[in-house]
């Protein structure tokens, strides 16, 4: 399942709720993530996609994370500003926790490319608790 169809489907799910999808993979340069996407409320959203076999790695949670950081170098609210992790990979309760330390969000989702970006778009528009 290629990343840049999920990238492409989760864009889609989010514009068809009012998001605005403000730049794509590669946009930004080669290093950058997939997607950064803006809520309707304005905060900015940084989203890698990683899918696979085996299970999530903690070096993807510091790449998206370190990406967030270096948005924030650039002068950009941390408070505005949310990094998340999109894997179809198993997510141990040790790797959730250090990317819950960090800030870094992880959407674990299954499926078509489709499937997944309606599942990110309903998470992400979820109430944060």
């Amino acid at each position: 399942m290629s990343e840049d169809a999920i990238a492409h489907e989760i864009a889609i799910s989010l514009g068809e709720n009012n998001w605005i999808v403000a730049e794509g993979r590669g946009e930004q340069g080669v290093i950058g993530p997939d997607l950064v996407v803006e809520d309707p409320a304005g905060r900015a959203y940084l989203i890698e996609v990683k899918s696979g076999q085996g299970v999530t790695h903690f070096s993807q949670i510091a790449q998206v994370e370190s990406m967030a950081a270096d948005r924030l170098q650039q002068g950009d609210d941390p408070r505005q500003v949310q990094p998340v992790l999109v894997t179809n990979m198993a997510v141990s309760e040790r790797i959730g926790a250090m990317a819950e330390t960090v800030g870094v969000e992880i959407v674990e989702v299954h499926g078509s490319p489709e499937e997944i970006g309606v599942a990110v778009a309903r998470q992400l528009s979820q109430p944060a608790e």
